[in-house]
């Protein structure tokens, strides 16, 4: 297994993110998040567990995100919570406030009430 190759990919994906049309990544989200799956069910050391839950988490923000931006929120709603619960699993504070704020962004561009936009900052804040 390599690490570096799914924390490598992560960081390609923040660059292409910006330059593809909307929903064009969520394909290759998915396949990653797939494979990356099945990697997080073996027996890791718990080091490499930990970093491998950072890129599921970063991968699944990225994913829902798409989701959020071709309007699929229930899709999206759903990926959120599993970027969620691996920023926490992590064990990587930094990531869950980004994972929070980042969905409470694209909650607000979504056009989610303002009540759930303010819940989700204020849970990033929370854990500052």
């Amino acid at each position: 297994m390599d690490v570096d190759r799914w924390e490598r990919t992560v960081h390609e994906y923040r660059h292409v993110c910006l330059m593809r049309w909307t929903g064009a990544l969520i394909p290759d989200l998915t396949a990653d998040l797939v494979a990356l799956g099945r990697l997080l069910e073996r027996k890791n050391q718990p080091s490499i567990h930990a970093r491998l839950l950072r890129v599921s988490a970063e991968l699944s923000g990225r994913l829902a995100a798409e989701l959020d931006d071709i309007g699929d929120r229930r899709a999206a709603r759903v990926t959120w919570a599993s970027a969620r619960r691996a920023a926490d699993a992590s064990g990587d504070r930094d990531l869950s406030v980004w994972v929070r704020g980042y969905e409470a962004d694209q909650a607000r561009w979504s056009g989610c009430p303002d009540h759930v936009v303010t819940g989700l900052a204020d849970e990033a804040i929370a854990l500052c």
